[in-house]
C-alpha cells in the first residue's frame, strides 16, 4: 500500500546546497512534508530520531556516498522508499554487485526537470516494493528513470 503525498515524510540530501534547497522547495509546494540536508551524516542523525517515507539523494557526497547512505538509511527505518539522483551515467557505478542496488527504489538523472522529480516521487511512494528487485539489472540494462 502506497502512502498519500498529502502526507508523505520526504528527506532530500544533496552535496550541494543550493540543489537540495530547490528540490525540497518544489516538493514542499507539491504538498509533501520535507526536510533538506546538504551532509550524509546529517541525514542519518535525523533518520535516528524521525519516521519518513521517502529519501531523495545524490550518488556522489564527500565521506559517504548515496549507495552507502541508502544501507545505513534502510538499517534504520526498513520500509523508507529511496529515489538517487545522480549527473554520472549508471554504467559508470552500477557496475559489480553492491547490495544496496536491491534496496534502491528509482534512479534520477541530473539536470533532472522538478516535474519529473515530483513524478517519480509520487510514483515511488505509491508503487509496489516489488519494482525494487528488478531496479538493479534495469540499470545494468540501460539508464533508467520512474
Amino acid at each position: 500500500m502506497g502512502v498519500a503525498a498529502k502526507s508523505a515524510r520526504v528527506v532530500v540530501v544533496d552535496d550541494e546546497p543550493a540543489l537540495a534547497y530547490l528540490f525540497a522547495q518544489y516538493l514542499q509546494g507539491s504538498f509533501f512534508q520535507v526536510e533538506w540536508f546538504s551532509s550524509p551524516t546529517q541525514v542519518l542523525d535525523f533518520l535516528g530520531r524521525q519516521p519518513a517515507d521517502l529519501l531523495v539523494s545524490d550518488l556522489i557526497m564527500p565521506g559517504i556516498n548515496g549507495l552507502e547512505l541508502i544501507g545505513l538509511a534502510k538499517d534504520l527505518q526498513p520500509a523508507l522508499k529511496v529515489v538517487m539522483v545522480s549527473g554520472l551515467d549508471p554504467w559508470s557505478w552500477c557496475k559489480g554487485e553492491n547490495p544496496n542496488l536491491q534496496r534502491l527504489d528509482s534512479f534520477l538523472g541530473k539536470p533532472v526537470p522538478l516535474s519529473e522529480l515530483e513524478r517519480c516521487c509520487r510514483q515511488v511512494l505509491r508503487g509496489p516494493t516489488a519494482q525494487r528487485s528488478t531496479l538493479s539489472a534495469c540499470l545494468r540494462a540501460a539508464f533508467v528513470s520512474c
